[in-house]
């Protein structure tokens, strides 16, 4: 049960640790299942879109979260997600799947870039490095 309080503290979910399931948003409850994931916890965390509905703070809330949780645990966080600014800050290897086959997997730094990007998602698109060293992505029109 310790280890339930610990990662419900982590996830920043113990204000609503004990209100009913089906009484939270759905945002509220994608932090309570990934909560609950980390209760066994496993060596190997299958993601999908566990971002998707959440606002901005509670993305990086989560990304974080579980970053924090494969370093301590020495795990492996496979996920699915569309967002390539998060994908690009909190992944170690990047795949990108266009018509059902790999179409590219490699390093953030060599992936997230505009050859690759623009002919899966039919863009214009302009990648750079901001003031932090984060890659930022601009989509400037559709192709």
């Amino acid at each position: 049960m310790q280890r339930l309080v610990n990662y419900l503290t982590i996830s920043l979910i113990d204000a609503f640790a004990n209100t009913p399931v089906r009484s939270l948003s759905g945002g509220q409850k994608q932090l309570v299942f990934l909560a609950q994931s980390f209760v066994s916890e496993p060596r190997l965390l299958l993601l999908d879109e566990p971002t998707s509905a959440l606002d901005v703070r509670h993305q990086l809330v989560v990304m974080e979260t579980v970053h924090r949780y494969c370093k301590k645990r020495n795990a492996v966080a496979l996920y699915v997600i569309h967002d390539l600014m998060l994908a690009s800050r909190f992944s170690d290897a990047v795949l990108f799947l266009h018509n059902g086959m790999a179409h590219a997997f490699d390093t953030p730094d060599a992936v997230l870039n505009s050859e690759t990007i623009d002919p899966i998602y039919q863009i214009e698109s302009l990648i750079e490095k901001n003031s932090r060293g984060l890659t930022t992505m601009t989509p400037i029109k559709p192709l």
